[in-house]
């Protein structure tokens, strides 16, 4: 009984050290992700017996300029479907999970869920233009994913909260696959250099529309708070709608140099008001009464 039972367990072993991991979660990433056009590799896959999975050390995904570089990640797999993930990534930590829903119309979806704790996008993150440092933490969820035929309605509904601190946007704005009436093509919009001490966002997604429900942030001795912001996702570019306000908090040189560069708005109690629209390869900013 004890040899049979050593023979099942060797055995086993055997199996599970010879059974070719790293091609089966290859051939995986490419079925789960070459269909929405990202593009994964992985420099060493190792299972993993807790949790029960797999460790992806130096995962790339990559899309049309965006580039994601993760240091190493385990899933775990459970016998349901679902997928648990810790991962070291942008010098902190992504946590999360993916787990399988079935509507009341018997389609299944899934409902995504990520925790991320001192997360600097500039060591790991290229976004196409746009250049993003500091140290986020934060809290995605996203239900129904899958639960839309079209990229707008990738998922049912979700909600984001975020905090940054010390950090800086810098960079340009993307152009897209925008062109001009003349038919040339719409060349990058610049931003700058924008450097924060702070900064909220709480956000939620449904009925193809982000709604950024509050705001604020201190950046360049300003105070900044947003009114009413939106991020209309149904057509096939998307279009930013954003009121804020702007005050100083300080007597610098920058600041100053900041509020001569907006446009003119009318000073009440300290604050003055702009509103941004348009689409993210070309932004109008105004300044209100």
């Amino acid at each position: 009984m004890k040899r049979t039972a050593m023979f099942v367990v060797l055995l086993l072993v055997f199996l599970a050290w010879t059974f070719p991991h790293e091609l089966v979660v290859r051939r995986i990433l490419r079925s789960r992700l070459g269909t929405s056009g990202v593009e994964a590799t992985v420099a060493a896959v190792r299972p993993s017996f807790w949790p029960l999975g797999y460790r992806l050390d130096g995962l790339a995904l990559s899309r049309d300029g965006f580039r994601a570089d993760i240091q190493s990640v385990h899933v775990g797999v459970g016998l349901s479907g679902n997928v648990s993930f810790n991962a070291d990534a942008c010098s902190g930590s992504v946590r999360g999970s993916l787990d399988r829903d079935r509507g009341t119309d018997g389609a299944t979806t899934r409902n995504l869920e990520v925790h991320f704790d001192d997360v600097d996008p500039s060591t790991c993150l290229e976004l196409a233009g746009p250049a993003v440092a500091g140290k986020f933490s934060g809290v995605l969820a996203l239900e129904g994913i899958g639960h839309g035929k079209q990229t707008t309605e990738f998922a049912r509904v979700g909600t984001l909260t975020l905090e940054g601190r010390a950090g800086s946007l810098s960079g340009y704005l993307p152009s897209g696959r925008i062109t001009k009436p003349s038919g040339k093509h719409r060349e990058p919009q610049p931003i700058g250099r924008w450097e924060f001490a702070r900064l909220n966002i709480d956000a939620r997604l449904a009925d193809a529309r982000i709604v950024v429900t509050h705001a604020d942030a201190e950046a360049e001795g300003l105070e900044w708070e947003t009114g009413a912001a939106k991020v209309d996702l149904a057509r096939g570019t998307p279009r930013i709608e954003v009121e804020l306000r702007a005050k100083r908090i300080d007597d610098s040189a920058r600041s100053k140099a900041i509020l001569a560069l907006l446009p003119r708005a009318v000073e009440k109690e300290g604050w003055r008001r702009y509103r941004i629209v348009g689409t993210p390869s070309s932004l109008q900013l105004v300044g209100l009464k």
